[in-house]
């Protein structure tokens, strides 16, 4: 499974939105968290759409300060994702295969998921 940070501008309204482009199945939910050199941190759920692309508005992110924020990018645990996920990836995320695939192992159980961190570097808030 592929995944890597991507970010869009609506052309209509000039609002941006930053999430992940993706060969996870459409419905696949997912996490965006900014984390600033402090350690202050937020996250986002989003889904991932129908094209390999899934977004959240950056203006969730408004109560944080303007600064350097580096970008991870997460599938949540593979059985919290819907049936239709759950079919493609299994239960535990057993058929996730790929650079960011990585095994948990805590009070949840063991299972597989998705983590992506930005290689190159942080996006600025303005």
């Amino acid at each position: 499974m592929t995944v890597e940070y991507t970010s869009r501008t609506d052309q209509n309204t000039g609002e941006m939105y930053i999430g992940a482009a993706s060969n996870l199945p459409e419905g696949t939910r997912m996490l965006i968290m900014l984390t600033n050199e402090a350690g202050q941190s937020m996250k986002a759920e989003f889904a991932m759409g129908k094209y390999g692309v899934g977004l959240t508005p950056v203006s969730v992110f408004d109560s944080l300060p303007d600064g350097k924020y580096e970008i991870t990018i997460e599938m949540i645990p593979p059985f919290e994702q819907p049936d239709t996920v759950q079919n493609v990836i299994g239960k535990n995320g057993d058929n996730l295969r790929g650079e960011y695939a990585v095994r948990i192992r805590g009070n949840s159980g063991d299972y597989k998921t998705i983590s992506y961190k930005q290689k190159q570097g942080y996006y600025i808030f303005n």
